[in-house]
């Protein structure tokens, strides 16, 4: 199980949400139709059309920013890293007072394995506009691929601040202040992240670790049979083999074996 695995690789979800509030916030201009027309292509997946709608677009108005970032992020969510990240740039280089490009440059980048780079653009992002939530979001996952866990936690905490709903910053921030031994806040977090998103095994097993270092040794347990159960149904045999390591190495004892309900 890897505690950081939200964290690293945001899901496509998550990110279509992103670009559409970012298309709804930004200026766009009338030479991009792909922009105003494909807006609800991506809840539907039709990457694809917004690749030719915006291709079309570009072929007439080649100096068309918003249309270089529209196609990138269809690019992006259609699996071709290489081709997001070449019409961001574009983008980029043609906008380079836009926050939003800078913004979507930094996810795309993070999500090649690019994170130096991507932290400078989320840097930038932020230079231009202090209060654009995104940024943030990614810069914490940032941080936390190099265990800057406080600055992970103070930048979930402004994005969390504009998006309290979002169970994947709560499980990031959880899991900075976990790393930090700051189990008394992690705990909140995770709370937050399973009524949001419903129970699943990494987060109730993280805040099982965490009110087990806490003292709750009740709570403790409930949660981390409860992990098990859950890891075991979904067949991650790894997931259970860890739940079952750390009962055992803290002395969690007299706990049984969780059986699938």
């Amino acid at each position: 199980m890897n505690a950081l695995r939200i964290a690293l690789a945001l899901i496509v979800g998550v990110l279509v949400a992103i670009t559409t509030a970012e298309l709804a916030s930004a200026d766009t201009s009338p030479s991009s139709p792909c922009l105003s027309d494909d807006i609800s292509k991506f809840h539907q997946g039709d990457f694809a059309d917004i690749v030719v709608d915006c291709t079309a677009v570009i072929a007439q108005h080649p100096d068309d920013a918003d249309a270089y970032l529209m196609r990138s992020k269809a690019y992006y969510f259609g699996g071709r890293l290489d081709a997001a990240l070449a019409d961001v740039d574009k983008a980029v280089d043609l906008a380079p007072k836009d926050p939003y490009n800078w913004s979507f440059r930094c996810q795309v980048k993070k999500q090649m394995g690019m994170f130096a780079a991507a932290l400078d653009d989320c840097d930038h992002a932020l230079d231009l506009d202090p209060a654009l939530p995104e940024p943030y979001f990614a810069r914490g996952t940032l941080y936390l691929n190099e265990h800057s866990f406080a600055k992970a936690v103070d930048d979930f905490t402004i994005y969390i601040d504009s998006n309290p709903n979002d169970a994947d910053a709560h499980y990031n921030r959880a899991i900075a202040y976990e790393y930090l031994g700051e189990c008394k806040n992690a705990i909140p977090d995770f709370t937050a992240e399973l009524r949001i998103q419903g129970e699943e095994p990494d987060g109730l097993f993280h805040r099982g670790e965490c009110e087990f270092k806490n003292g709750d040794m009740k709570a403790s347990k409930v949660d981390l049979v409860e992990a098990a159960v859950l890891y075991k149904k979904a067949g991650n045999a790894n997931g259970v083999d860890e739940v079952t390591n750390f009962m055992l190495q803290f002395g969690a004892t007299n706990t049984p074996t969780p059986q699938p309900s």
